[in-house]
């Protein structure tokens, strides 16, 4: 049962991550030169997920943290019509994940009353 515990707080932990990449693109689609960040999801040395923002050009590499001049000019990245939907499915995972760790929670406990 705890495998089903791990497995749903990751997908939160990874959801609320994603979220607050996104808001950021979205709270920064009027600032000129601003870069899009992506979440990626990677898992770190002992195989627990871990989500990252990357910032991202239109051909989907990474750039560094400079910007120079030209970049700082240049309209946003953020694209709204990719950033809207991708918010809507976060919280659809926020739902599935949480709705599993109440699942959980209610066998266990129905397991603990059968046993007492």
């Amino acid at each position: 049962m705890a495998i089903e515990f791990q497995s749903s707080i990751s997908g939160v932990q990874s959801a609320f991550t994603n979220q607050g990449v996104r808001a950021h693109n979205v709270a920064n689609v009027n600032t000129k030169g601003f870069q899009a960040k992506n979440p990626v999801a990677l898992s770190d040395s002992q195989d627990k997920p871990k989500t990252y923002a990357l910032s991202t050009n239109q051909t989907g590499y990474i750039n560094s943290t400079e910007k120079t001049k030209q970049q700082q000019e240049l309209a946003s990245t953020t694209d709204l019509n990719q950033e809207i939907p991708e918010q809507m499915s976060n919280e659809y995972t926020v739902k599935a994940n949480l709705s599993v760790i109440k699942t959980t929670d209610q066998m266990l406990g129905d397991v603990i009353d059968l046993l007492g």
